[in-house]
């Protein structure tokens, strides 16, 4: 009658069977037969025709932004433009950088000319300007081809 140390030497020795034979050379034979290639036909809408659809107007972004809060109320923004990054800067200034695909000529003309129309006027040193509410801001423009960075800093504030 077999001992349960015998018992249990056969199991172990089955099992290592089972191991190699699952993991021996059939794995390597399949591994080196090709797979099949089935062919398949066109996509159902492939016969499709579109040109009768109705296409709607290109949607046109003047301004892609999330404005901190607080920026400016009434502080202009040029469009078109992209904000693309903002922060503390120095001296407790905050700033707004923003890209426009426009020359820095286009550009600061048209933010010139929306500055005066919504009341911001210089104020002193350093290009500072004053809003109608008294916050004060500073604009750069730098030429950063394609078009055009702008960064605008501002005193947080009421």
């Amino acid at each position: 009658m077999p001992t349960a140390s015998s018992r249990s030497a056969l199991a172990s020795a089955a099992l290592a069977l089972l191991l190699v034979a699952a993991c021996g050379e059939p794995a390597r034979e399949r591994a080196d037969k090709p797979l099949a290639t089935v062919d398949v036909g066109p996509a159902q809408d492939a016969e499709m025709d579109i040109s009768g659809d109705a296409v709607g107007p290109p949607m046109v972004l003047e301004t892609a932004a999330a404005l901190p809060a607080d920026f400016p109320a009434g502080f202009p923004l040029y469009r078109p433009s992209t904000m693309v990054d903002f922060g503390s800067g120095t001296s407790g200034w905050r700033y707004v950088l923003f890209m426009s695909p426009d020359r820095p000529s286009r550009v600061r003309a048209g933010m010139e000319a929306a500055l005066e129309a919504a009341g911001w006027r210089a104020a002193g040193a350093q290009g500072t300007l004053r809003g109608p509410t008294g916050r004060e801001a500073r604009i750069a423009y730098r030429e950063d081809p394609p078009g055009t960075e702008i960064r605008v800093e501002y005193r947080p504030g009421s």
